[in-house]
């Protein structure tokens, strides 16, 4: 489900490339070039692939194959190969050199939708894809499984395909599998300087929704749309772009885009417990009701597949100050909250953590209603907090000034 500033995206459409893991940098020349050359450009195909068994994980010997270009058919294609799967949860794995950011982006947010698996690598197979060789499109339309074998050697996912990849709730890049990433392309007709910007919030935007730090927006920007920026291994963790330890957190982040709404948000991803266990991203963003000159405090937490939606009550810390949801369920297992705190937002600034607190209902006979017990409690960083909430004071007339940052002794 695409959120609401989905209408900055039509007429976006980067030509992104993305990352090489024996390298790290800027490609040269000659190596882009190799490394272009054996990727195919034409319309991206999805197909199932099916390995030896662990071929593609433990306990894992299919997988969807998505090869070639992100391109303005490709949100359906997927769509409708979806749909062929008869509810089957497949690992995809992306071998694509980019294409169109905007159709990226909606697949990616129909693989967390799903709570889809992602990695890099290309399927070997004798099923001429492309060609549409009779007997190897039949399979694809039935959604049959074509022999293959799982090559993350040099397989590579550049620019617009890393938007598509970090869409996926659990993400692992293979030891030599290349991701890249470059400043984005647009559609010659589009007024430049004013799209790129936009552009810009959009994929800052995105990654923050999907737990990723946007600052990888900074490496594109300075990288030129013909060249490829090779991540290294230390850039991909630092970044959020695997799923490998238990948690990761963003720091605050400011945010404006055309939906007129500022944000200042903070993306957590937290392995749940119990099997199987999913990654879940919790999303916290502080607003402004403009009308009325009052700051608020919105979660989004994911809900795991396999919980049976039954969650646990969410409330957040700031130092002293408690800010408690009320919450509902959306349609793709999302829980929405607003908090119901009216407080001191220069306490809140000034806070050395943040702490996120989940009880469970009393299991008890005859529980009071609505009672609960600490469930747990998790300790965040507020970097980047207090001057978001400086800038959110302009957006926000009635607001008391606050500081533009903590005293040192205090900064987490």
């Amino acid at each position: 489900m695409l959120p609401d500033w989905k209408s900055a995206l039509p007429g976006l459409l980067g030509a992104c490339l993305l990352t090489n893991q024996g390298f790290a940098g800027l490609l040269p020349p000659r190596e882009h070039n190799r490394l272009v050359a054996e990727i195919d450009r034409r319309p991206m195909a999805f197909f199932v692939a099916k390995g030896a068994t662990n071929s593609c994980g433990r306990g894992c010997n299919e997988w969807i194959s998505a090869v070639g270009v992100f391109d303005d058919g490709t949100t359906q294609r997927f769509r409708d190969f979806i749909a062929r799967l008869n509810g089957r949860n497949l690992p995809i794995f992306f071998h694509s050199p980019g294409g169109s950011v905007k159709a990226a982006i909606e697949v990616g947010y129909m693989l967390r939708d799903r709570r889809m698996s992602a990695g890099i690598g290309r399927a070997e197979t004798k099923c001429r894809v492309f060609d549409k060789q009779a007997a190897c499109q039949n399979l694809i339309k039935a959604g049959e499984s074509i022999d293959a074998k799982l090559n993350t050697d040099d397989a590579q996912c550049h620019s617009a395909c890393v938007y598509a990849f970090v869409g996926a709730s659990s993400r692992l890049v293979a030891a030599k599998a290349l991701l890249g990433v470059h400043s984005g392309r647009l559609q010659k007709k589009a007024p430049h300087k004013a799209s790129l910007a936009l552009l810009q919030k959009v994929s800052r935007r995105y990654y923050l929704d999907m737990g990723i730090d946007p600052a990888l927006v900074d490496i594109e920007i300075k990288t030129p749309s013909q060249r490829i920026y090779i991540l290294s291994r230390s850039e991909i963790a630092h970044f959020g772009l695997e799923t490998r330890d238990e948690s990761y957190e963003t720091a605050w982040r400011s945010s404006d885009l055309v939906d007129g709404k500022f944000v200042v948000m903070k993306s957590v991803t937290i392995r749940s417990s119990g099997e199987p266990s999913e990654y879940l991203t919790y999303r916290f963003q502080f607003t402004c009701n403009a009308s009325i000159g009052k700051p608020y405090l919105v979660y989004q937490r994911e809900l795991a597949l396999h919980s049976g939606r039954i969650t646990k009550k969410v409330g957040v810390k700031f130092g002293d100050e408690d800010f408690s949801f009320v919450s509902r369920q959306n349609d793709v297992g999302v829980e929405i909250g607003v908090s119901n705190f009216i407080g001191s937002f220069t306490k809140v600034a000034g806070a050395s953590a943040m702490t996120l607190v989940e009880k469970r209902p009393v299991a008890s006979p005859n529980p009071w209603p609505g009672t609960f017990d600490l469930a747990s409690e998790m300790k965040l960083s507020t970097a980047g907090l207090a001057e978001g909430l400086q800038e959110l004071g302009k957006h926000c007339v009635p607001l008391a000034p606050i500081p533009a940052s903590r005293p040192a002794a205090q900064r987490s």
